[in-house]
């Protein structure tokens, strides 16, 4: 097996996939909203019928706000580029607009100061605190008013921007919009290193449940010597938390007690298994893990079939096609449907990664002109025709490329899951969710004595318990809550 390909940095990666950087203690800031604590998650609203996508790129045209004002946004530069930029400053002239690489520490020391960025990049584990400490706009009049972004044409993954309030995510204002998502439970798998192997491959029409996963890992994984030659199937860590909660949905409960102040872990059945499913993969090492340690991340080491398959959504296409070792089969991967649980198909997006208006922004309307062009116009069209990334306009979906093999297959498996795209994950709002979130990292920081044989399963999901409490008794503090 060939394993020679460019390994782009993990932290290269992660900021194209939209990780944020992991924060620091939260500055005190914004007046404190305290909405009333009511059970989660709830259903987000059902998509209306897209409107007839276009076959070319819609025509942008600029609408300058009457007067000018300096605006500036955090986004990363691989995300709004220098050229984008200066696009902009000339066709919105007078508003003057400034690119700010995101920051989460720097973020909250502009806000206590009161100046913070205009825009601000964000992830969806993290907005349910944006809006109870009244840090972001409601946008709603914005986006009933605009001509380019209308709230029937908003893909389901806008839906984690819908609040009632932080306890209901899912429907109600509308307090930003993703730059682009993914299915995010969805799998690849390696067509050829499967037929090397004799391993079945799995369907790309029906999906899989948890468990049948978990025989496959286990099929699919070599052992030689003590190490693994190949491992049966690759995950994110930082995200494994985002699979407990979609687990525990499908049986209609929640990892978090009703006012969620608390985590109910080690006397939820449910989540227990949630946990062990993840646990026990990684003590036989059929998935990486502490024990069996990726070399690169789980980009590069599944395109050097290091691995049988790999958990990532459609932005991940956009990597494999350009990464891929040329001498490798133009049908050598293949997308999958996301894994079931409770025989419930459920394919959503857990980052929805995009862009939320601060409340202190003093100039909003200036502001809504850089919102409108980065995820309307044309930043919004060349982000839908390179592939990487589902666009947050359903009338874009047409744009996203197919002329190859490779590139009709992966969107016909993404329009598919799209189906089952609804589901809205409701993160903890007394929890600053950076990634890895407090839930991954304290499993993270335990499973390691655990895998090892220095601490029991039980003892371990104690810690992750405590650990959790302990940080969302923190945040309650800091809120005021």
């Amino acid at each position: 097996m060939d394993s020679k390909i460019r390994p782009l940095s993990r932290r290269e990666m992660l900021k194209v996939m939209g990780a944020m950087a992991a924060g620091t203690a939260l500055a005190a800031c914004a007046p404190q909203a305290t909405p009333a604590p009511a059970p989660a998650p709830t259903e987000a609203p059902k998509p209306t019928e897209a409107p007839a996508a276009p076959t070319e790129a819609p025509v942008a045209t600029a609408a300058p706000a009457a007067t000018g004002a300096n605006i500036s946004y955090m986004m990363y530069v691989g995300e709004m580029s220098d050229d984008q930029v200066k696009q902009f400053n000339t066709d919105y002239a007078p508003i003057v607009l400034e690119r700010i690489d995101p920051d989460e520490t720097r973020f909250f020391a502009m806000l206590a100061a009161g100046n913070p960025p205009d825009l601000y990049r964000i992830q969806a584990p993290s907005i349910p605190q944006l809006i109870a400490r009244n840090i972001v706009k409601d946008l709603t009049p914005y986006f009933q008013a605009s001509p380019v972004i209308k709230p029937d044409d908003l893909a389901p993954g806008n839906y984690y921007y819908f609040a009632e309030d932080a306890f209901h995510i899912g429907k109600g204002k509308i307090y930003g919009m993703v730059k682009d998502f993914s299915e995010d439970y969805s799998q690849y798998v390696n067509k050829t290193l499967l037929d090397e192997l004799k391993v079945s491959v799995p369907s790309t029409t029906e999906p899989m449940d948890y468990d049948q996963l978990a025989e496959f890992a286990k099929a699919a994984t070599v052992v030689e010597g003590d190490k693994n030659k190949v491992t049966g199937w690759f995950f994110e860590t930082g995200w494994m938390v985002r699979t407990w909660m979609l687990r525990l949905m499908a049986m209609d409960q929640s990892l978090y007690s009703e006012d969620f102040s608390e985590i109910k872990l080690v006397d939820n059945p449910e989540a227990v298994a949630a946990v062990k499913w993840h646990f026990d993969l990684q003590k036989a090492k059929y998935a990486n893990s502490p024990i069996n340690p990726l070399q690169n991340w789980a980009g590069p080491d599944f395109l050097a079939r290091l691995s049988a398959s790999v958990q990532y959504g459609f932005w991940f296409s956009g990597f494999i096609l350009g990464n891929r070792p040329p001498e490798h089969p133009d049908d050598d991967i293949l997308h999958i449907p996301a894994p079931m649980y409770n025989k419930k198909r459920m394919s959503p997006t857990h980052a929805a990664t995009g862009t939320v208006m601060t409340q202190a922004s003093k100039n909003p309307d200036q502001a809504w002109a850089a919102f409108e062009w980065y995820n309307g116009k044309e930043p919004a069209v060349d982000r839908a025709k390179s592939g990487w990334g589902i666009p947050g306009l359903k009338s874009f979906y047409a744009l996203i490329p197919e002329a190859t093999p490779a590139q009709k297959q992966f969107k016909d498996v993404m329009l598919d899951e799209l189906k089952y795209a609804d589901a809205v994950l409701q993160y903890n709002p007394y929890l600053l969710q950076s990634e890895p979130q407090p839930e991954s990292a304290a499993y993270a920081k335990n499973s390691e004595p655990a895998l090892l044989g220095d601490m029991t399963f039980e003892e371990m999901l104690v810690e992750i318990q405590e650990e959790v409490n302990a940080a969302i008794k923190d945040g309650k503090d800091r809120m005021n809550a």
